[in-house]
């Protein structure tokens, strides 16, 4: 009796963490690509959509910053100061607005285009 009453407190346990997970949880990311191809760094957004952050991942001294457009129609620019050193830029939505498209920006030239979130 007591390992059918110990199975059914595990089963429980799992089905209320399961019905505790968000539904519709996601991070965008857009990635951005040098000339050769090679991913040079990436733009994400966490999945409430007010944390920014531009990642440069190529060691090649060009730099990559993130485009953000806000729900209010501002957009705002973050850089990734550190190059390609562990660690991303990072920015957040002002109060009351939302990030509703990122872009990743390689200044060697190219971009990821702009990615609804």
């Amino acid at each position: 009796m007591r390992a059918v009453t110990s199975a059914l407190a595990a089963v429980s346990a799992i089905g209320v963490l399961a019905l505790a997970a968000p539904a519709s949880a996601h991070v965008t990311v857009a990635t951005v690509y040098d000339n050769r191809n090679i991913k040079a760094g990436s733009a994400s957004v966490n999945s409430i959509h007010t944390v920014f952050y531009a990642c440069d991942m190529l060691a090649d001294n060009v730099g990559v910053y993130g485009r953000m457009r806000l729900s209010n129609g501002q957009i705002k620019d973050v850089a990734d100061g550190n190059g390609s050193a562990d660690g991303c830029g990072v920015g957040n939505a002002p109060a009351g607005t939302t990030i509703v498209a990122i872009e990743a920006v390689w200044r060697g030239g190219k971009s990821s285009g702009w990615k609804n979130t």
